[in-house]
């Protein structure tokens, strides 16, 4: 899931809230990474159920620790808002020994900065691939109505449950937020306990 990452000011307010459209404001996209630059046209506001304002300035931040990049970006003021996962903040800042980025540029996680949105999933129509084949061969077309219709039943829940990838698959019906594995971070920002400032 993706999701909306902003600066906290010292009152605690988020610099971008949870029901901005994003007109006028700069957003920076992780480059090389998804959700991709193009992925916030495809997510909307999950306080509002809008799409995104297509006035807002896109910038990406590239290189070796484009997370990394992203982030000093933002805390520089050079962007309102990162489009990221939205579980990247969490695992960057509970840094570990050998990690490859830097922990100190992600410290302050719920203080300094926060999600204002989470559990977008536009983006992406599934993640995994299933089948190769050649462009136009009609293959996508054919497996995507199976997929999409299997995704939504109690069958594949117990598959993810049983598997132990209930926080890795795509949640239906069947899956509570109550259930063991379930990440915050993948729910829509308006089904969080918190509201949506």
């Amino acid at each position: 899931a993706a999701g909306l990452l902003t600066l906290l000011d010292e009152d605690g307010s988020p610099a971008v809230n949870g029901f901005d459209d994003l007109a006028g404001k700069t957003s920076i996209d992780v480059g090389g990474w998804a959700p991709t630059a193009d992925g916030l046209d495809f997510v909307e506001n999950k306080c509002s159920d809008m799409p995104y304002s297509n006035d807002y300035k896109l910038l990406v931040a590239n290189g070796d620790q484009a997370n990394d990049v992203a982030m000093k970006m933002l805390r520089d003021g050079e962007g309102d808002a990162i489009f990221i996962y939205a579980d990247q903040a969490y695992e960057y800042a509970n840094c570990r020994e050998g990690a490859e980025w830097n922990c100190t540029l992600w410290q302050g996680f719920g203080t300094e900065y926060a999600y204002v949105q989470t559990g977008q999933f536009g983006y992406v129509v599934n993640g995994t691939t299933l089948a190769l084949s050649q462009k136009g061969s009609g293959i996508r077309e054919k497996l995507r109505p199976c997929m999409t219709k299997f995704i939504a039943t109690k069958e594949y829940y117990d598959i993810c449950v049983k598997h132990n990838l209930v926080s890795d698959c795509y949640s239906n019906e069947f899956f509570l937020a109550e259930d063991e594995g379930i990440d915050k971070t993948i729910l829509p920002t308006d089904e969080q306990p918190e509201d949506c400032s």
